[in-house]
């Protein structure tokens, strides 16, 4: 099992969109998680159901 860093943008399995890795637990293996879009609520989350996100995916800025 890996382990989110926090600042990191993941998926969370059975939630749409991306979401920040604000807080993470090791002990109790959870992190807490804000969604990036409309991002006021803030949940914990196991860390099985969190799924990094590859760079491929990520979203970009084209300047």
């Amino acid at each position: 099992m890996r382990t989110p860093a926090t600042r990191e943008r993941v998926r969370v399995e059975g939630r749409d969109g991306l979401f920040l890795v604000v807080w993470v637990d090791v002990e109790l293996q959870i992190a807490d998680v804000i969604p990036l879009v409309q991002g006021d609520a803030v949940f914990s989350v196991p860390f099985t159901e969190i799924r990094p996100l590859h760079d491929a995916q990520a979203p970009r800025n084209i300047d």
